[in-house]
């Protein structure tokens, strides 16, 4: 392998970066000649999608953390790129390949002629397909138990395996508090804007006393091998389940402090992405079984508190992002609203999660149920139970699929409508009986549905509450509209459908006040969900 500092075969004159993306935007430009090649770019880098094979491009770039302002640097971290990922993912990454330039066009791979320069390298990788990345799965609902099983057994094989050459260096007290200190330094100026001054106060108390407190064990960790060069950016996205097994790519190559760090950091990052994905129950199994398969007898102990700190860090790259001024006004309120998910996570993971319960998310179509239900996971931790999702499933569909929403007829005569219900009833109970909460997000307008979930949570023992979401009709219009625009939502319900049911929706009036809290999803849901919190930490007798 070479050295950052190798010069040879650099030409006299680099191509700029934009000729660059333009000549490997042609498919002429590759051996194999794709019929077409997207692009997909980062500030860091620039990714060619040629058919079935993938290249990537590390752009000229220079900052605080990162170096591939020369050819050589670009060169070596392509092959460190590959040295690293090839030990999560072995048959994906092919081997780093130079883009030849003979005075008068541009070659990827193929043979040097002697007229020609290498004008920069790029790393080839096999293409993955999408519907099998984790995240994919999850939005799919079509995520093992037995998947998550062989995630986490994949995940103890590789920090089993992994270097610990640096452990000492990177798995530090004081270099873990700096990049904490770090973090609260960064995002104080944005206060009052993604997060409140509450969340920065409780976020910062917590991660100050729970250092302070477990210093020792932060010492000892790297001494029992808790500490290994991992993979640094283990997301939801970079996980594929192939037919050759569990397969995790793009690990950071770039900055050994960055991939180097304790094991619970690591899956402490990969369940809090499962639970911004919206699906803590796979967070917590996949938790649980690293911790038993590792047999580390802290590493649930430690996990709230790297979750925390991995959840603030997301919630800050995402503020920082809202602010850059290339990016469009659209992604940067997007940017802010993924930043305020993330610290409303991190203020989860202090608090810890309320005692399990049953929240039904109930009201009319349109009213911002799952909104509601997200935002309620998000605050509590509790498994999300969405009505057209078991419906669609109950069905062999996959909860994206489109279904004509003809009223009362299909999948959703009053036939599979009761099915629908009773699978909910029995899912929530199964949820509940493991010590889980559950928040069930459905219309819930027959009163026997009502009264079926009223009677559950009190043979179990568990506190129920009824949030009703109400809107005014011109605001559901907008929304079913724009939901309808957009074809993304696992709902089918439209207009027509709202207007229909303007006739025969029965009131909430059977359910008893101390359970029932009515929620205006035209106002500050927040303050509503706060409510709910409370009475969910302590409900009324």
């Amino acid at each position: 392998m070479s050295s950052p500092t190798d010069s040879h075969n650099i030409p006299a004159v680099a191509p700029s970066l934009p000729t660059l993306l333009t000549v490997l935007a042609r498919p002429d430009c590759y051996p194999h000649h794709p019929a077409q090649v997207e692009i997909v770019q980062t500030h860091i880098s620039a990714v060619f999608l040629a058919g079935d094979v993938v290249y990537k491009l590390k752009k000229p770039v220079r900052f605080s953390f990162l170096d591939y302002s020369t050819l050589p640097l670009r060169q070596y971290y392509c092959q460190e790129e590959v040295r690293l990922n090839r030990r999560l993912a072995p048959t994906v990454y092919l081997g780093v390949v130079p883009i030849f330039f003979t005075g008068a066009i541009y070659k990827v791979e193929g043979v040097s002629l002697s007229d020609s320069k290498v004008v920069d390298y790029l790393v080839k990788m096999r293409r993955l397909p999408e519907e099998r990345r984790l995240d994919s799965l999850v939005a799919a609902d079509r995520v093992t138990k037995e998947g998550i099983h062989a995630l986490a057994k994949r995940l103890v094989q590789f920090h089993q395996t992994a270097s610990t050459e640096q452990a000492a260096l990177y798995g530090a007290a004081d270099s873990i508090w700096r990049a904490i200190a770090d973090n609260f330094q960064e995002t104080a100026p944005f206060v009052g804007q993604t997060l409140s001054a509450k969340q920065y106060d409780l976020i910062r108390d917590f991660s100050q006393r729970f250092f302070a407190e477990h210093q020792e064990l932060f010492r000892t960790r790297s001494l029992q091998g808790r500490v290994c060069e991992g993979h640094g950016d283990l997301r939801c996205e970079h996980v594929y389940f192939l037919d050759e097994g569990v397969t995790v790519v793009d690990c950071i190559e770039f900055s050994p402090r960055l991939r180097t760090c304790d094991v619970a950091s690591e899956l402490a990052f990969l369940t809090m992405d499962l639970e911004l994905q919206g699906a803590p129950a796979l967070a917590a199994e996949l938790a649980h079984t690293y911790a038993v398969q590792l047999e580390d007898r802290d590493f649930l102990g430690l996990l709230p508190f790297y979750q925390c700190y991995r959840a603030y860090v997301r919630g800050k790259v995402e503020s920082l992002k809202s602010r850059e001024p290339e990016i469009s006004p659209v992604e940067q309120e997007r940017a802010r609203a993924q930043a305020r998910r993330a610290f409303r996570l991190a203020a989860r993971y202090v608090r810890g999660a309320p005692p399990p319960a049953l929240v039904v998310v109930c009201g009319r179509v349109g009213t911002g149920k799952s909104t509601v239900s997200r935002l309620l996971s998000e605050y509590t931790g509790f498994v999300v139970l969405n009505s057209d999702v078991v419906r669609k499933r109950l069905a062999g569909l996959l909860p994206t699929a489109r279904v004509s929403a003809d009223y009362r007829t299909g999948i959703y005569s009053a036939a599979f409508t009761r099915r629908t219900y009773a699978t909910l009833q029995t899912q929530a109970e199964e949820e509940l009986h493991a010590g889980r909460g559950v928040i069930v997000d459905a219309t819930c307008k027959q009163p026997e549905d009502r009264r079926a979930l009223l009677a559950l949570g009190n043979r179990l023992g568990v506190p129920v509450l009824f949030l009703e979401c109400r809107a005014s009709l011109a605001e559901v219009e907008r929304r079913l509209r724009e939901r309808e625009r957009r074809g993304d939502s696992v709902s089918d319900a439209n207009w027509a459908v709202a207007l229909r049911e303007q006739g025969d929706f029965p009131t909430f009036a059977d359910l008893p006040d101390r359970c029932h809290l009515v929620i205006d999803t035209e106002g500050a849901i927040e303050d509503a969900l706060a409510v709910a919190e409370e009475y969910l930490l302590c409900p009324p007798p």
